[in-house]
């Protein structure tokens, strides 16, 4: 106990010399009356006495290569004619091909799932048309297949495509 006590004394006095530091610290930036805080003064300059020695380059630029302009020049023009005449061509726009519409399964609702405690699986309540529902992932519904369950969502296959059924809250 003594030695806790000894503890908590010591870093309590810890703690009140650094928040004095802080505060002094922040006082003397503050204030412009250096007289008062001489500890905090700064006499004499820094002078900086170690300066490295930087070490020679140890590579040669080779410039010995050709211009690359040289030869642009003279096959420039040519390309120019090569150039106008398929600027003459007539470039067909590509017109976006707009998206299938989504079809949506008729009058299909998820209305979230629940675990059959029999086999463990998840089991989706749907409601299609007025009538609920109770299907497992691979079930049928007239022509709507139920692909997987998630819990803001299912998937399902209606006529060949895939789409999915967010929860309906």
């Amino acid at each position: 106990m003594k030695h806790k006590k000894a503890l908590l004394y010591l870093l309590g006095f810890l703690v009140i010399c650094i928040w004095g530091i802080i505060i002094m610290r922040v006082y003397a930036a503050v204030g412009t009356d250096k007289a008062l805080l001489p500890a905090l003064n700064i006499t004499g300059g820094t002078i900086k006495t170690h300066v490295p020695v930087l070490q020679p380059d140890t590579f040669q630029l080779q410039l010995g290569y050709a211009d690359p302009f040289k030869e642009l020049e003279t096959e420039g023009q040519q390309s120019a004619v090569s150039v106008a005449q398929v600027a003459t061509e007539t470039v067909q726009p590509i017109r976006p091909v707009p998206a299938a519409p989504m079809l949506k399964p008729v009058n299909t609702r998820y209305l979230g799932y629940v675990w059959n405690a029999g086999n463990r699986k998840k089991v989706a309540i749907m409601n299609q048309n007025g009538r609920e529902l109770m299907l497992e992932e691979g079930g049928l519904i007239d022509e709507l297949q139920l692909i997987s369950i998630s819990s803001d969502s299912v998937k399902v296959k209606y006529k060949g495509k895939t789409s999915f059924i967010r929860i309906n809250k």
